[in-house]
């Protein structure tokens, strides 16, 4: 019994000691109401693999570009994605880049740090010039958003920057 009492604490004082994680939260707001959230035309289905897409996509920066004291809310507003749907080619949609459908993102933040509201904002996260951005993510889904949001995110967050 003894051996056991000694282990618990032993865990006890480790978590006490472990350094704090930082998090990231992300919610939607209306999501049927955005403007362009659906990778495809399938509704709701389509627009929800989106937003588990960015959801992702949000959490891993925070993993790899915030302070483990910090910790950010993001309410994800509005949501138009890169390109249009126009075409349906079989069971295909085919989505058309072009230089006036770049990403927007409409969100409100708030970051905390040791749990002390440090900034909160509201903000639109575009990228006009998307086309012009070397993309490394061959074949991966909303590349441009994902390039859109780790820029802003990184300048907003990254360890060291300060609002």
């Amino acid at each position: 019994m003894n051996r056991r009492l000694y282990f618990l604490s032993l865990s006890v004082a480790l978590l006490a000691i472990a350094p704090a994680r930082a998090d990231v939260q992300v919610t939607f707001t209306a999501p049927e109401k955005y403007v362009d959230a659906g990778l495809l035309r399938d509704g709701a289905s389509a627009r929800e693999v989106t937003l588990r897409m960015i959801r992702e996509h949000l959490v891993r920066l925070g993993e790899r570009y915030l302070a483990p004291d910090r910790t950010v809310t993001i309410e994800i507003l509005d949501i138009d994605l890169a390109g249009e749907l126009e075409w349906r080619h079989g069971p295909y949609d085919i989505r058309y880049l072009r230089s006036h459908t770049w990403p927007r993102i409409k969100l409100r933040y708030t970051l905390e740090e040791s749990g002390q509201t440090v900034d909160s904002r509201e903000e639109a996260v575009s990228d006009p010039s998307y086309q012009m951005n070397v993309i490394t993510r061959s074949g991966e889904s909303m590349p441009h958003e994902k390039e859109m949001l780790a820029r802003w995110f990184r300048s907003r967050f990254a360890a060291g920057n300060t609002p």
